[in-house]
């Protein structure tokens, strides 16, 4: 049958030095797991931001290539350049279209429609430049989707990372907690003793 338990979980009937030690267990394996969790997102974050940010700079680049092209009506050269920018690593489509909105050229990973503009619910993965003639007409758009999806492995490795130090700090989380009870109950014990002795002698002295 198992033993009763106190109002944070801890088995009635132990000692005190056990009990010390199960709470800063506790307490250090919550913050613990609360500085991991709070890691991964800023991570995810990060990455995802990074990905986007490196996107932004290839497509800026094209850019200013791509304009030029689509104002001359180069319309073979604008889907080489699409079909370019879309072997990048992480890119999933590329989308280049003209004044008024229409579809002049794309590229795309498989599964991907490239005969389409792309959808407002790709929004979050999108990075839109505007395409600008020699005299500095806009004369079109460039849109680029990124593959996110690409981030799963690196988050992984940081998971697996993050789990690793977490098993480790909770090994060195456990010593110190044994040390600090040990430590405490030393204080305490040698309180207890002088509070016998005094008892016994009858002088508070």
């Amino acid at each position: 049958m198992a033993g009763r338990r106190n109002e944070i979980g801890l088995k009635e009937g132990l000692s005190l030095r056990e009990r010390i030690t199960a709470v800063s267990l506790i307490t250090t394996a919550a913050v613990l797991a609360v500085a991991c969790i709070v890691f991964l997102m800023q991570q995810s974050v990060s990455e995802r931001r990074t990905l986007i940010e490196h996107h932004r700079s290839l497509a800026e680049v094209a850019a200013l290539e791509a304009g030029p092209q689509l104002a001359a009506g180069e319309r073979s050269e604008v889907e080489r350049l699409a079909q370019s920018l879309n072997r990048a690593a992480g890119v999933r489509a590329v989308f280049i279209l003209d004044a008024n909105g229409r579809l002049a050229a794309s590229a795309a990973d498989r599964g991907i429609e490239a005969d389409v503009a792309p959808r407002p619910e790709d929004q979050a993965s999108q990075v839109r430049i505007p395409l600008q003639s020699r005299a500095g007409q806009r004369v079109g758009e460039l849109v680029l989707l990124s593959n996110l999806d690409q981030l799963g492995p690196l988050l992984a490795r940081s998971a697996a990372i993050v789990f690793a130090l977490f098993f480790g700090a909770s090994g060195l989380a456990m010593f110190m907690a044994r040390w600090l009870s040990n430590r405490l109950m030393r204080s305490i014990d040698a309180m207890t003793n002088a509070m016998k002795a005094m008892a016994l002698s009858g002088d508070p002295t």
